[in-house]
């Protein structure tokens, strides 16, 4: 496991697909492997997959060999027995009462004695240890968590770069396959989808005088961030990622973070985009973002640096990038759509696909290329005297060799920007997906999930796939060692393409979408990773994770505390978890499916993100060195998916969540009012209070429930075996109800202009304000207030206040 597989002959076959020939293109940079085949079947009903070739064949001799002759030997006999005796007995009854009447009664008490018999003697049959000692569940787990299995895991990973759709990719994925088999987790398969990807191939920039001359070409390579790298570490040419080609020239402005407070200054200043190669800092807002805005804007190309830290030093002196580093970024605009291109809105393997990717409304149509400090500077400083001089816009001191900040204008000098990326629109590309199935609910589950690819090498960006696959190993040691199952099933999900518009997460949810708005009782997304001290935790307000952070111990160095004293500390509230507003892999089950979701990490303040210099190698002198965070990350994890999968009555805390939703109503409520003014006091905001509070009110009545199913079960000494199968038939129901309650702000119409965008309650603004840190609710509402268009704020406040009041009549049914 030290070294890692020959991936020049990785085919990437999957476990649950057709055989099929692939044929591998060649390619000096990557080893790309292209299929060459179309896929046309539509994806599995089964949230895990389809079956194979081998077993539909199976399938079809058992039916023409056993079930066929049963039904016609047996079934049909006794169907038509069944219609002649129902035919006289509605005659009999029907001298003495309704005969359709009579039948539902029949099949009511039919039904229900026919649950109970099948519980009391089947459905039962968990330790009983389990069921109200969730500490010495906790307890196992962590005797199962190693960092020295965690450093082994990263050590092979750090073998290879991860770039999504190259045999690094396929080898990562394959091991993790292999990995999670040798486990004995239930079902592990690759999930394959047929996708649009671009690769590096050749890219030139160059600065023209006032005669159209060249005066300056730039090398458009990064510095090698390894000393001494193996064959299997070659490192990757810098590529934005589903970046298109183009051969433009343009004068260049610089737009500092293309928030829309710095396109207004420019505007204000008389600086136009229109035919303008725009330089960017990275941050503030997605990449896809701000360059789609210029592009509307009418630039022609784009060119992207890092942000410094304000005052930590550069590497190798510090943890902030390299003097050489290119920060990368995705072309695709997942705050729109995420997700394969070329199939928007619906699973790739479908057939259906857009035919020219140059008609995709979710993906930036003009070149953009990122530079590192070094590289950047003398077209920064080719603005000098042109336009404003603006030195809040500066970058804190780097490139060390820019001292005056200027936007530039229609008189700047000239640049020439080429881009001529390999396109593949028919590339394949897998999720690894396993799973652990549950024994009372199977139907219910949890989703653990994090990337395992990445633009290079990805020292913290795979952290949390090292997390996650500790948590499998722990989980499933816990089960072959201690006869322990989890009551609902748990998932374990390795996405691919994060990068590249978040195409694994997107393309499975999209997939098994109408699975998971009933089903999926909370999504774990461990994308943040372990690389520092700072507890970061967003999700849904109804996760309940503070009396997990009480039981684990903060490793800082000299702490004394719990991690929740360590929050309130730090955050002055006990309210855990916060908001996200920008998008992630999240989003595709919070807002494409309306599931519950928390995003888990340990973070620093500034790491190489994106780029080469992201390596192993940072982590040990800057980041995680012993991973003492990966560790914590990964019990945090373990007992929420124990307690999400395992407690016998979802343990959800919908009288914070109903609290919470008031907080968010103020929020947008404010966030209007300086949009509008008076103008939304005519808004019924006291409505979507009060079904607010009915929530809260509402939850505070399930805690009751609970605390009457707890009594009962201590009358019957806390033995699992003991509870009456009417009661446990309740519980089971009553689980269904509190997932469909998550369900309520699913709208299958979706968002104005984001369709794919499915949430009314939860999701990110499309262009979030900075100064709002609630912008991860009410997505249309906000989007509504930002376009200034008031009868689409009333629109879109009618949709929230109606899921909301679904949300709190769910609990009533």
């Amino acid at each position: 496991m030290d070294s890692p597989p020959d991936y020049e002959a990785a085919t990437g076959r999957l476990l649950a697909s057709e055989e099929r020939e692939f044929s591998p293109v060649d390619s000096e940079q990557f080893d790309i492997e292209e299929p060459e085949f179309e896929l046309h079947s539509a994806p599995s009903g089964r949230v895990r997959g389809g079956a194979s070739g081998a077993a539909r064949s199976a399938v079809l001799i058992f039916k023409n060999r056993m079930v066929i002759p049963v039904r016609h030997f047996v079934v049909d006999p006794v169907y038509q027995l069944w219609i002649k005796l129902g035919a006289i007995t509605s005659q009999l009854v029907g001298r003495f009462m309704n005969p359709l009447l009579a039948k539902r009664f029949l099949v009511l008490f039919s039904v229900v004695g026919a649950l109970v018999f099948v519980y009391w003697k089947f459905g039962n049959n968990t330790p009983a240890t389990s069921w109200l000692q969730p500490e010495v569940l906790q307890a196992s787990f962590a005797t199962y968590v190693s960092r020295e299995y965690m450093r082994h895991t990263s050590n092979y990973l750090q073998n290879m770069t991860h770039v999504p759709g190259t045999s690094g990719s396929t080898a990562t994925a394959e091991f993790l396959k292999a990995t999670w088999e040798s486990y004995g987790i239930d079902e592990v398969e690759l999930n394959m989808n047929i996708v649009f990807l671009t690769f590096a191939n050749q890219s030139s920039l160059e600065l023209l005088n006032d005669k159209d001359e060249i005066v300056l070409t730039t090398v458009l390579d990064e510095d090698s961030a390894l000393e001494s790298p193996l064959v299997s570490q070659k490192q990757p040419k810098p590529h934005m990622g589903l970046g298109v080609s183009g051969d433009v020239k343009g004068h260049l402005v610089y737009a500092n973070y293309g928030t829309n407070d710095d396109f207004t200054a420019l505007e204000s200043s008389g600086v136009s985009l229109k035919g303008a190669i725009v330089i960017f800092k990275h941050g503030k807002t997605d990449a896809s973002t701000k360059i789609m805005v210029a592009e509307k804007l009418g630039a022609v190309g784009a060119l992207m640096f890092s942000e410094k830290h304000p005052t930590l030093a550069a590497w190798p002196e510090g943890p902030d990038y390299s003097e050489g580093a290119v920060q990368r970024a995705g072309m695709g605009i997942a705050a729109m759509l995420p997700g394969d291109v070329l199939s928007p809105g619906w699973n790739s393997r479908i057939g259906m696909r857009v035919e020219d990717y140059h008609e995709c409304r979710n993906l930036i149509q003009i070149p953009v290329i990122g530079l590192s400090w070094r590289q950047v500077a003398p077209y920064l400083n080719a603005l000098v005297g042109h336009g404003s001089q603006i030195p809040e816009w500066h970058n804190n001191g780097y490139p060390r060799d820019v001292n005056e900040w200027w936007t530039g204008d229609s008189s700047s000098p000239q640049a020439h920007l080429a881009v001529d990326p390999i396109v593949l629109d028919k590339k394949q590309v897998s999720n690894v997906i396993g799973m652990m199935r549950g024994t009372e609910q199977e139907e219910l589950s949890v989703v653990i999930g994090a990337r395992y690819d990445d633009v290079c090498f990805g020292g913290v960006a795979l952290s949390g796939i090292t997390v996650l696959n500790q948590v499998a190993k722990a989980l499933a040691s816990m089960r072959y060692n201690t006869n322990w199952r989890p009551r609902r099933s748990i998932y374990f999900a390795a996405w691919t393409g994060t990068a590249d518009n978040f195409i694994g997460s997107t393309e499975w949810t999209e997939a098994v979408r109408d699975q998971l708005i009933n089903t999926n009782t909370l999504y774990i997304d461990l994308d943040p990773g372990a690389w520092g001290p700072n507890l970061d935790i967003k999700g849904h307000p109804s996760i309940d994770v503070e009396s997990i952070l009480k039981v684990i111990d903060d490793p800082k160095d000299g702490s004394n505390e719990n991690l929740l004293d360590t929050w309130r500390s730090t955050h002055g509230t006990d309210n855990v978890p916060e908001l996200p507003v920008h998008v992630g892999n999240y989003m595709a089950l919070s807002s494409h499916a309306a599931s519950p979701f928390i995003s888990l990490g340990f973070r620093g303040d500034v790491y190489p993100a994106d780029s080469c210099f992201d390596t192993h190698e940072w982590q040990n002198r800057f980041g995680d060195r012993d991973l003492r965070y990966a560790e914590a990350l990964a019990k945090i994890c373990g007992y929420l998916a124990i307690q999400y999968s395992d407690e016998p009555i979802l343990p959800y805390n919908f009288e914070r969540f109903g609290n919470a939703m008031n907080s968010y109503l103020d929020d947008v409520k404010d966030y209007a009012h300086e949009r509008f003014g008076k103008l939304v006091d005519d808004i019924d905001w006291q409505e979507a209070h009060s079904y607010a509070n009915s929530i809260s009110q509402n939850g505070i009545e399930v805690n009751k429930i609970v605390s009457d199913w707890l009594s009962l079960m201590q009358h019957y000494d806390n033995n699992a075996n003991q509870e009456p199968p009417t009661v446990a038939i309740y519980r089971h129901m009553l689980n269904n109800r509190l997932v469909k309650v998550h369900m309520q702000g699913f709208d299958r119409v979706g968002l104005p202009k984001r369709e794919w965008f499915k949430n009314h309650m939860f999701g990110p603004q499309f262009v979030p304000p900075q100064n709002r840190a609630l912008g991860g609710t009410f997505p249309g509402l906000r989007d509504a207030i930002a376009s200034g268009n008031f009868e689409s704020v009333i629109e879109q406040a009618k949709h929230v206040w109606q899921a909301i009041g679904r949300t709190a009549a769910t609990f009533l049914e």
